[in-house]
């Protein structure tokens, strides 16, 4: 991966905003006018307003064994998110859960 900082601004209104774009380094090899096309592709991805808002945090487990960090592509921070959600199963209905030893329970 390589790093190009850039500064954007989508509309006049904006701020301009310094961007961290990180490419693969096949860029390298291109000619200015494919490299140009292929970063301005990547630039069309970038939202300078945020699309999401986080209203609150809450950690509720963590990883036993940290993740090798290449699997995150260069970034430094995994974001796992979900939704809430609430799953109405009839009462006394039960289903299977293996643990770490991999003995089946029913819940």
């Amino acid at each position: 991966m390589v790093e190009f900082h850039v500064l954007i601004q989508q509309t006049a209104a904006d701020a301009p905003l310094e961007v961290t774009l990180l490419a693969d380094k096949e860029i390298c090899a291109l000619s200015l006018e494919q490299a140009t096309e292929r970063l301005n592709a990547l630039l069309q991805q970038v939202c300078v307003r945020p699309e999401v808002t986080i209203h609150g945090f809450g950690t509720f487990a963590s990883y036993v064994e940290p993740p090798d960090p290449e699997q995150f592509g260069g970034y430094n921070t995994l974001v796992e998110m979900n939704l809430p959600y609430t799953l109405h199963l009839p009462n006394g209905m039960l289903f299977p859960v293996a643990d770490r030893q991999g003995v089946t329970r029913c819940l």
